[in-house]
């Protein structure tokens, strides 16, 4: 007499599981493209990271007026910033006089557009002052009052 083989049930359940769920996701993928219906999708498609554009500041055309004693204690000093680079960016434009940041501003400029910004000072005491804005540097002179 042959011994009998003993069937396990379990690995005979999972090679069923393993071959209905493939016979399955086949028929719904037949099915859909039979009536015009989009497969379902395994994985959304990664979004695009966009790549930031470099910026690139220049400083010029620093211009202090001439005053005389007729002149107010209120002066404009004018400056124009240029973003040279491809990308929006944001500069931060400081008025030093006599070595202390007294005003800032920040310039928001496309790629490739170029601003002038001005500062109102008022001048507290007469004499002649260092007025510097990023790397210009220049002379305001005050003689006073009468």
């Amino acid at each position: 007499m042959k011994p009998r083989h003993k069937i396990d049930f379990n690995i005979l359940l999972r090679r069923f599981m393993i071959l209905f769920t493939g016979v399955v996701a086949v028929v719904v993928l037949v099915a859909c493209a039979s009536n015009g219906v989009p497969a379902p999708a395994s994985a959304p498609a990664p979004v695009p990271t966009p790549i930031p554009q470099p910026t690139g500041f220049t400083v010029s055309n620093l211009r202090i007026p001439t005053l005389d004693e007729s002149s107010a204690k209120g002066v404009e000093i004018h400056v124009t910033v240029m973003n040279n680079g491809a990308g929006e960016g944001t500069y931060t434009a400081e008025l030093e006089f006599d070595g202390i940041v007294v005003q800032t501003q920040n310039v928001t400029l496309a790629g490739g557009a170029s601003r002038d910004v001005t500062f109102a000072i008022d001048i507290i005491k007469s004499g002649s002052h260092v007025v510097t804005i990023g790397p210009l540097t220049g002379k305001l002179v005050w003689p006073g009052w009468n």
